[in-house]
């Protein structure tokens, strides 16, 4: 994501509107060097005037209606943005509305934010925080990508089929420096819980001080915050974690089971032959019922699993994507 970005949306001395954006090109660009080919969360900086400032904090009018003139110009920044994408072929944007609506108030406004950037022809996004939404949200068809919360994304592991409204999901959560929380969260609860991928909150935030000093302090530090670092700064480049690692392994865990669904299901024409159905009920059994370790609440995995528990399954499930392989043919 490109978050807290500032569009330098100004108005010239002659009253027109203006938007800069050779550093999001920049930013861009350097993603899509690193590999990086994806959706694009887009986070506007909106505390900085002329920006619609007043459409994402309010208050509106007494009858909620925002104001008109900053309706044109968050219509005219997103139809700038859009036009920008097509010329230069870039991943979709998708632009966060309001954080984690909570309450009748913050929920209506979001709301209208998402409907100016999709008749602007925008994609929308936000954090998505329970009770806001298990299942379809107050937002509806408003809302473009949701991005879970961990206690519903928790709901999810437990109930996978739970009814959803949305075309893109992913989940995040804050680095708590247990590789358990990363390893479930990027890979098992992503693909069980049936989301589209994992959204941990930052790469890297210092919350107060060195980023070397683990204990926060002052407000962080109450609410019982550390630094979230998942690789950490140098000035030879950044310095990899545990933590950082296991995201991969995470990433690799989805793509075992993405591909033993695949000789799964292209089992489904043979199943009348004794030796591939033997098989694909073996298959089956590891994509239903993931081994007992983790037919549990993640809160409880977080703390249980252990790397041998990782290692075994991913065994079985290796193993049972060759004996299928074989049995079909590549």
């Amino acid at each position: 994501s490109i978050f807290a970005y500032d569009t330098e949306f100004k108005v010239t001395d002659d009253g027109k509107w203006e938007i800069n954006l050779d550093r999001l090109k920049e930013e861009i660009d350097l993603r899509i060097q690193a590999g990086l080919t994806g959706p694009i969360i887009i986070g506007f900086v909106t505390h900085k005037p002329p920006f619609p400032i007043k459409l994402f904090r309010g208050p509106y009018a007494k009858d909620n209606a925002p104001d008109p003139e900053e309706v044109k110009k968050l219509t005219y920044i997103i139809k700038t943005m859009e036009t920008f994408i097509r010329e230069n072929d870039y991943p979709p944007l998708y632009y966060y509305g309001v954080d984690e609506p909570l309450g009748e108030d913050q929920i209506e406004r979001c709301s209208i934010i998402f409907d100016i950037i999709q008749k602007a022809g925008g994609k929308t996004v936000t954090a998505v925080y329970h009770p806001f939404l298990t299942g379809a949200d107050k937002t509806g068809k408003l809302l473009d990508m949701a991005n879970y919360a961990t206690s519903t994304a928790d709901s999810l592991f437990m109930n996978p089929g739970t009814e959803r409204s949305h075309k893109l999901q992913l989940h995040y959560w804050h680095p708590l420096e247990n590789p358990n929380v990363d390893r479930l969260n990027f890979g098992l609860l992503t693909w069980k819980a049936g989301l589209d991928g994992a959204y941990p909150y930052a790469y890297r935030h210092v919350y107060q001080g060195n980023p070397y000093q683990d204990e926060s302090t002052g407000k962080a530090a109450a609410s019982g915050e550390r630094n979230s670092m998942y690789p950490y700064p140098s000035q030879k480049g950044p310095i990899p974690t545990i933590q950082w690692e296991v995201a991969r392994e995470g990433i690799d865990d989805v793509r075992y089971l993405t591909t033993l669904q695949y000789w799964v299901n292209k089992s489904e024409s043979k199943k009348d032959v004794p030796a591939v159905q033997k098989e694909r009920e073996k298959g089956l059994l590891l994509l239903n019922n993931l081994p007992e370790a983790f037919n549990n609440t993640p809160f409880a995995l977080y703390g249980s699993l252990t790397p041998e528990d990782f290692g075994s399954y991913r065994k079985q499930v290796a193993e049972q994507i060759i004996k299928l392989q074989n049995l079909l043919g590549n």
